[in-house]
């Protein structure tokens, strides 16, 4: 037990002073019929018993005072056996590779790879922590503020360097088209290294590649071409003298089939037709009131704004473009303004998007319904999202947006993101995953474990075992087999460790030990020694 406010454990040392002095006023007195056989009283016995009152005093004082050092787990700068001290080992990602000696332990509990050092010092608070000391595990303990004297840090040292995929995004995946795949890759190495990348497509390697990575953070893509359905891949890198757990990095997606695209303008749109111009789409313009839609999706540009009800609520995605000079019930009119777009990072990583937000663009109203996807620099939601249709508070035709070349990938951007599958297929490890199917579907993880998920409702089911990196395939129950990608979170891959002075402020500094053994131990001898003192 830990008290981080154990001064306030002092005021209990008045209590065996209080008890010592009632029963000295309590002391009960009887009448002698006679004095006769009474001798006369001792000088030296009498000074014995008022030093042994003292004595016994102060032996009281001093247990109350050991058990309060060894309930606050005061540090002595010796060693003294304590038979409860634990060995709590983080058994991370990054430590799994490690070699450690000792066998009878306590491991620390991960999530997604990352050790969740709070908990386990929560329930242990003397013992010995014997980690890498990665900051990722700490976070909780500096937020809280916490400190456990009663551990001792046994650090185990990092490697030198480390070459870890962190991350990946996957551009437009449609039928006919190059799909582009953008890793980023992290060198923590002090120098440039060459490294052998190869890529993987169900299971048959499809690209390799030689470079050199400088120090920090590369970005690397792959063009591929694949048949429309579903695929599963990985990226592997040559890197020895690093992690392990990061040298493949597990991803999925689906191609497209040809997407049928129905465009709603009351004027030719020009600039649309010539976008969507690919073997990829095809694209069908309606310029009167729209009836009933027939398509993947639908595009609306200048159109009948008292159409704009009955396409929102409709079953097929969608993106509608809004101006100002039209009375939109999804938007609120407002004076022309020019601003930038803020980032694309939560949207898209892919490089050629970023040029996005060079442009100033102008706009003359402010979408309002729905959770907004991407902002403009001075706030104003620049893209939302309500049910399955996307808002745009530009036109295609007119805008600045329209005359940028990253126009084309941004639109096609817009289109995959509407038509993902039911569930997301790239997560990361110990995260839920939501699966869509018609009837009850089998999961089976990377090591052939199958489980079935949890029914929620409504024709979908929650799967949780997700603990592990590495492809999940989901089968039957669904219209195809899907498969779904778990990494490791990319915290773990950084050579991020606590200094010296943070450890101290966690753990207090080295030479130190846990006294509460000690201070136990020492409150039986002092209890010992007043019962000896009382009874002689």
């Amino acid at each position: 037990m830990s008290f981080p406010h154990f001064l306030l454990l002092f005021f209990l040392i008045p209590i065996p002073i209080i008890f010592h002095f009632i029963s000295k006023r309590f002391l009960r007195t009887k009448d002698f019929p006679s004095l006769l056989f009474v001798l006369k009283s001792d000088r030296k016995l009498l000074r014995w018993f008022r030093l042994r009152r003292l004595l016994l005093l102060l032996l009281r004082i001093g247990i109350i005072t050991s058990l309060i050092f060894a309930a606050s787990n005061l540090l002595i700068p010796f060693a003294f056996p304590d038979l409860d001290r634990k060995v709590i080992l983080d058994q991370s990602l990054s430590m799994r590779e490690r070699n450690i000696s000792h066998k009878s332990c306590v491991v620390v509990p991960n999530k997604g790879g990352t050790p969740l050092i709070y908990k386990a010092v929560r329930i242990y608070p003397m013992g010995i922590l014997v980690t890498d000391a990665q900051r990722n595990g700490f976070k909780e303990l500096f937020i809280k503020g916490d400190r456990y004297p009663g551990i001792d840090l046994e650090k185990i040292p990092m490697p030198d360097g480390n070459i870890g995929i962190i991350d990946h995004q996957i551009g437009s995946p449609f039928r006919g088209d190059k799909v582009d795949i953008l890793f980023t890759i992290l060198n923590q190495y002090k120098d440039s290294r060459n490294i052998r990348l190869s890529l993987y497509i169900d299971n048959s390697e499809l690209d390799k590649k030689n470079l050199l990575l400088h120090t920090g953070t590369n970005e690397v893509k792959f063009s591929i071409h694949l048949k429309e359905g579903s695929h599963s891949g990985a990226l592997m890198v040559d890197d020895e003298d690093g992690f392990e757990f990061d040298n493949i990095r597990y991803f999925t997606l689906f191609v497209l089939p040809v997407t049928k695209i129905v465009i709603y303008s009351t004027r030719y749109p020009e600039k649309l037709l010539a976008a969507l111009h690919s073997p990829s789409f095809q694209v069908k313009w309606i310029k009167e009131q729209p009836g009933k839609i027939e398509g993947d999706i639908f595009i609306s540009e200048c159109i009948c704004l008292d159409a704009i009800s009955k396409i929102v609520k409709d079953s097929i995605p969608g993106i509608i473009c809004i101006s100002g000079r039209d009375k939109c019930p999804y938007a609120m009119e407002i004076p022309d303004r020019i601003s930038k777009i803020a980032n694309l990072s939560g949207f898209s990583s892919f490089s050629e998007l970023q040029s996005l937000s060079d442009i100033p663009i102008r706009y003359d109203c402010r979408p309002t319904p729905g959770r907004t996807l991407l902002y403009f620099e001075n706030g104003d939601p620049f893209l939302k999202r309500t049910g399955n249709v996307l808002l745009l508070p530009v036109t295609m035709e007119e805008s600045d947006l329209s005359l940028h070349p990253v126009f084309i990938p941004f639109l096609y951007e817009l289109i995959a993101y509407l038509l993902k599958g039911d569930y997301d297929n790239d997560i990361l490890m110990d995260e839920p995953v939501v699966i869509k199917a018609s009837s009850e579907p089998v999961v089976i993880t990377p090591n052939n474990k199958r489980y079935k998920p949890t029914s929620i409702g409504d024709n979908r089911y929650l799967f949780t075992q997700t603990g592990k990196p590495g492809i999940y395939r989901v089968s039957p129950g669904t219209s195809e087999e899907r498969c779904i990608s778990v990494n490791p979170y990319p915290s773990e891959s950084m050579l991020d460790t606590l200094k010296a002075q943070e450890s101290a402020n966690l753990f207090g500094r080295g030479n130190y030990h846990n006294g509460a053994t000690f201070f136990l131990v020492m409150s039986f001898l002092l209890y010992s020694l007043s019962i000896v003192l009382e009874r002689k």
